[in-house]
């Protein structure tokens, strides 16, 4: 009990009213957080910014290798951020990132192609996360599949 009145004392006045100390360290600790939010806020902005940037120049690397290609193979190297995803639809290559099953929608980079393509894996996507693909082309079809 002795011990609580001690601190009492040291946090308050005569009158019980907190000392001017303890609140400037109470409104210092508070600004501190507040800082510590808004530096993560603009690191995570910045961040987002540049595995859009990573996914629209892996959209562009592999459909001008897919629209160029003048032999029946192709191997490449795909470096991209972590949870972003290959995808194909009737002629559109499109990268977005996912979050569990589904693709978030407001990440998805698409671009047209000119021939028909597909992937050929198990759950329909190939991480970008620094993978080896290959591009074979036969009879029109272009098929995309991750290097064994």
């Amino acid at each position: 009990m002795m011990w609580k009145r001690g601190i009492a004392k040291l946090n308050t006045g005569k009158r019980g009213v907190i000392k001017e100390e303890t609140v400037k360290i109470l409104l210092s600790v508070v600004a501190i957080v507040i800082l510590v939010y808004l530096a993560y806020s603009l690191y995570s902005i910045v961040q987002g910014s540049k595995q859009r940037e990573q996914a629209d120049a892996i959209v562009k690397q592999v459909a001008d290798k897919v629209n160029n290609m003048k032999t029946q193979q192709e191997i490449m190297t795909i470096t991209g951020p972590r949870g972003w995803y290959l995808l194909t639809g009737a002629k559109l290559l499109s990268v977005c990132e996912f979050k569990g099953n589904d693709c978030k929608s407001d990440t998805k980079i698409c671009t047209n192609i000119r021939d028909d393509i597909a992937l050929e894996i198990k759950d329909g996507k190939i991480s970008v996360y620094t993978k080896d693909i290959t591009i074979n082309k036969t009879n029109g079809k272009t098929i995309i599949s991750p290097r064994q």
